[in-house]
């Protein structure tokens, strides 16, 4: 990195992939140092400068790092953060003609990592509205690891309940589905309702039971037991004028292919067309004004990949307004 690109990116401000931090006095810690890079390094990666104030002026690096060798630096910090998976960490001493700055590069950690002493934190927006390292809980981490692909949530049995849990109607539109898919396995939709949840995943056998998983409750669970244990699971579809006014607000928490068939009903009804005409013999053809393809995407991106492990008293996803 050269000078200039240094003060273009301190020129930016800090973001939540760039953090500056002061190194006067007695030094930046060695605590502080590494709370700063896993901060970054659960979050998303990116550039930690030291040596620079937080309004961006640059104060130099402190005598005690300038010793110090960039390598070095990064090696020390790569060999005290704990976890399974360290980050890539890198390190480049930049001069300037306010003094050397520190940019460390930290790539995003494909599991979650701590300091010497344990401490877990990640960058993020704190409860006054300012950048800052915030401690992760047990809860989040979990859902920390689930976006790092390391746990997948859906597979998550649920040994308390049983077979029971899953609706016969819904399983029954599973069915339904499979068999208007041209690329599906038509053969699955000729099973019985415990064959099919085993072969879809929707239950486990555990202890000789049947016991349905996060993904079963999600396609085929009732509403019942949808808002008892999977609160996060509700969907709003809400319709908007043109200056902006609501003019439809439902709500529901349903399993995801019945949540698909209240879209599609929801959305076709508000799809509006216009014909337009091709060529000099005046063939017309009808434009959709948003494509059900993108629409169909859009769903997806709403419900499939969303983070069901977080548990609110209330939230809900709100599909795209067209």
């Amino acid at each position: 990195m050269t000078e200039q690109e240094l003060r273009d990116l301190i020129t930016e401000g800090e973001t939540l992939t760039v953090e500056f931090k002061s190194d006067r006095r007695d030094g930046l810690s060695d605590a502080d140092l590494q709370e700063a890079v896993v901060c970054l390094a659960n979050h998303e990666g990116g550039h930690l400068l030291v040596g620079v104030e937080d309004n961006g002026r640059i104060t130099r690096l402190h005598p005690k790092h300038l010793a110090s060798t960039p390598s070095a630096l990064a090696s020390a910090l790569r060999n005290f953060l704990l976890g399974s998976m360290p980050p890539d960490i890198r390190c480049q001493f930049v001069p300037t003609d306010g003094g050397t700055v520190a940019v460390i590069h930290v790539r995003r950690a494909k599991a979650p990592v701590s300091t010497s002493k344990t401490v877990t934190l990640r960058r993020g927006i704190g409860p006054d509205n300012k950048l800052q390292c915030l401690p992760i809980g047990p809860d989040e981490l979990v859902s920390l690891r689930a976006t790092r692909g390391l746990y997948d949530h859906s597979a998550r049995p649920l040994p308390e309940l049983g077979f029971d849990a899953l609706s016969r109607a819904e399983l029954d539109r599973i069915r339904s589905f499979i068999r208007t898919r041209p690329q599906a396995t038509k053969s699955l939709a000729e099973l019985g309702d415990q064959d099919l949840a085993v072969s879809l995943k929707l239950v486990v056998r555990q202890e000789g039971q049947l016991v349905p998983t996060i993904l079963g409750l999600l396609l085929a669970g009732t509403a019942e037991i949808l808002e008892e244990r999977i609160p996060v699971h509700s969907v709003a579809l809400q319709d908007l004028d043109a200056g902006r006014n609501v003019t439809a607000n439902d709500f529901y928490r349903e399993p995801l292919l019945r949540i698909w068939e209240l879209f599609k009903g929801f959305f076709m009804a508000r799809n509006t067309e216009r014909e337009v005409s091709l060529g000099l013999n005046l063939q017309r053809t009808a434009i959709a004004r948003y494509p059900r393809r993108a629409v169909r995407e859009a769903f997806a991106n709403a419900l499939i990949h969303r983070d069901y492990t977080l548990w609110p008293k209330q939230l809900r996803t709100k599909l795209p307004n067209f």
